[in-house]
């Protein structure tokens, strides 16, 4: 009875081990050393389906404090949660701020941030976001006058320029403290415009101007509104964002404003297709000349966006000029007036945080807490039983045997426990690098984004770190070339701290423009190579099948008969089949990861073929350690179906 009573204990505590939430509040006692608030969102408001900004402030109250800073987005129901986190050292007596962005699917999701040392919480605050949504998204003002308020929920309540638009629901204006603002490019991802009136841009630190920058040339619309009060210290600290702009000389002068007294006619505004109203064209204007830009409003190109510059103060138009005032918001918060495309800045955004919900369906951390707590109550059964031949006095042989098994049982027990120890962490770096062409034929490109995941964890860790390409200072067009804007995925293989892990880079496939084909042509896949490089070991997937295209040399067509290439039921199917240098285990390990991708799928979503560039590749070895990275590159292509776009 005694034996049985064993067991019946250790199979409920399995039950607990393996029911046990990885994500349990159960993190050590709060100190009182530390103090943190944390703000989420811009202004307050938050866009779900975006990265969202997330300010937090920590103090130190009686003592150094040492330690990371973790911000969590909870995630109901699921064993993956998504999260950022940050060293923070603090001085007794000292306060320090930490930006962070993290992406936030819906407002129903609590984040908690907290400060942990050697797995004690010695500070913790959950901020919950319900009610604070915008439907669509946010206007971002940085001005000192709440009147801009009005105006632009006015303008935004008809999108488009035209009267006969049918007004819906005016887009929300935030108008955030400016320490708060974000310092990296995507926690703008919710923002349709931001708005620069009068405030104290020169307060800003240097990365919180080139995030600003950063986010107008990945598609972003910035409106400046430049009045004679502005001061030439705050149009200093604009210079990341005004200097591409320039187009002469002038791009290194320091700036300068000198007002003159004009009408609203002289604004210039039909430049951006606004008709003046003859009853306002004659109203009172002060206009300013910018030095660079002179004393007319005008629309800049940078990268996928733009920069309008209003040489006036935008209040004093809406007093003289009221009509003529709603009229220029309406125009420069038009959605599709400046981007052909609003959304697809998001929707690349959110390709790191849709990679991660690919990998947390693959069990996350319970397969493993399955397996340990398997292989504890096998030992545990085989020790108890050891033991009751220990205890039942039946002979010396059968204690001998008893003692044995305990014996075994122990040091098998500490030799797993020891090779799991050793074993390193299943850690993926799924890193996004996006090559945007606008009809101007110019290229926003986002060098690296990594998100970093573990499998034997229950929260991901999030770091995005791109940003895109922004023009030379001085020049008409973005100093990208063709030849760049095809650098579309990489392979890179690196060190994450003592782990060896890969990092993928994944484009969206609606994004490439440089190599165009046409498949299901009748009974033919047809692939054109108009990338102007040779494709090496090219394969396509088209209606269930593989074909191995070889070859393929700059503007050669090949064509191939359905029916005669290898059947595949799925997308990961075939990434056993594509050739290259490193070998097919861990190439299909590789390239599993596109394929498990959102928007893969061989019969929905049209043909898929896959190249690797002329680039003599490597051998790779992932069993390896490298002290550099190493970079495999690889050219991925959506294939267009003639039938399908009828």
């Amino acid at each position: 009875m005694k034996v049985v009573a064993a067991l019946l204990v250790l199979v409920a505590a399995y039950g607990v081990f393996v029911t046990t939430d990885g994500s349990a509040d159960d993190r050590g006692s709060i100190s009182s050393a530390v103090e943190i608030d944390a703000i989420v969102g811009t202004g307050g408001l938050v866009v779900p389906g975006t990265w969202v900004p997330v300010l937090v402030t920590a103090r130190a109250t009686a003592s150094d404090v040492r330690g990371t800073i973790t911000v969590l987005v909870e995630r109901a129901g699921r064993t993956a949660e998504r999260a950022a986190s940050r060293v923070v050292e603090l001085p007794a007596g000292t306060t320090k701020s930490f930006r962070f962005a993290i992406p936030l699917v819906s407002t129903a999701e609590p984040v908690t941030v907290a400060v942990e040392r050697d797995g004690r919480t010695l500070a913790s605050t959950r901020v919950s976001v319900a009610g604070r949504g915008a439907a669509d998204s946010v206007i971002v003002a940085l001005s000192r006058q709440p009147a801009l308020d009005a105006l632009l929920a006015a303008a935004s309540s008809a999108r488009s320029p035209s009267v006969r638009t049918p007004a819906v629901r005016p887009i929300p204006v935030a108008y955030p403290l400016l320490d708060t603002l974000p310092d990296v490019w995507y926690a703008y991802d919710g923002v349709t415009a931001v708005v620069i009136h009068d405030a104290r841009i020169r307060s800003l630190e240097t990365s919180q101007i080139e995030a600003l920058r950063d986010w107008v040339a990945a598609g972003g619309r910035a409106i400046v509104s430049i009045g004679v009060e502005s001061s030439p210290a705050d149009l200093r600290a604009l210079e990341p964002i005004l200097a591409p702009l320039r187009r002469t000389a002038q791009a290194s002068a320091p700036p300068a404003v000198r007002p003159v007294v004009a009408t609203v006619a002289d604004a210039g505004l039909e430049a951006l297709g606004v008709g003046v109203p003859a009853t306002e064209a004659g109203g009172p204007l002060v206009i300013v000349d910018v030095a660079g830009f002179g004393p007319r409003a005008a629309r800049f190109a940078l990268g996928l966006g733009s920069v309008t510059i209003l040489p006036f103060d935008a209040i004093n138009l809406a007093r003289v000029a009221p009509v003529t005032s709603v009229d220029t918001w309406r125009v420069l918060l038009a959605s599709g007036s400046t981007v052909s495309a609003p959304s697809v800045t998001r929707r690349r955004l959110l390709e790191t945080e849709l990679i991660a919900n690919q990998l947390g369906e693959l069990g996350g951390a319970f397969a493993p807490r399955w397996l340990v707590a398997t292989g504890l109550l096998l030992y545990a059964a085989v020790w108890v039983a050891g033991l009751s031949l220990i205890g039942a006095h039946r002979g010396a042989s059968r204690r001998v045997i008893g003692a044995t098994i305990v014996i075994a049982a122990t040091v098998t027990a500490v030799a797993l426990i020891s090779a799991l120890v050793r074993l390193q962490p299943d850690t993926h770096a799924v890193s996004v690098e996006l090559a945007v062409a606008d009809s101007a034929k110019r290229f926003a490109i986002v060098e690296r984004d990594t998100a970093v995941f573990s499998r034997s964890a229950s929260e991901y860790s999030v770091a995005y770190q791109g940003r895109p390409l922004v023009p030379t200072v001085g020049t008409a067009a973005p100093a990208v070339t063709d030849d760049e804007a095809r650098r579309t995925v990489t392979l890179p293989l690196r060190r994450w701290g003592s782990d060896l892990s890969y990092a993928l880079d994944v484009v969206p496939l609606n994004v490439i423009a440089t190599i165009s084909a046409a498949a299901s042509s009748g009974r033919t896949v047809r692939v054109i190579n108009e990338s102007g490089m040779l494709l090496r070991d090219a394969v396509v997937v088209a209606d269930g099948e593989l074909h191995r295209l070889g070859d393929i040399a700059a503007g050669e067509q090949l064509e191939r008969p359905i029916g005669s290439g290898e059947r595949v039921d799925s997308i990961r199917d075939w990434t056993r089949f594509v050739a290259g240098s490193i070998d097919a285990a861990h190439r299909a390990r590789l390239l599993g990861d596109i394929a498990r991708a959102p928007g893969f799928h061989t019969r929905s979503d049209g043909p898929i073929a896959i190249a690797w560039p002329q680039t003599p590749l490597l051998p790779v070895d992932l069993d390896s350690r490298f002290d550099d990275a190493v970079s495999i590159h690889v050219i991925v292509i959506r294939l267009s179906d003639p039938e399908t776009q009828r």
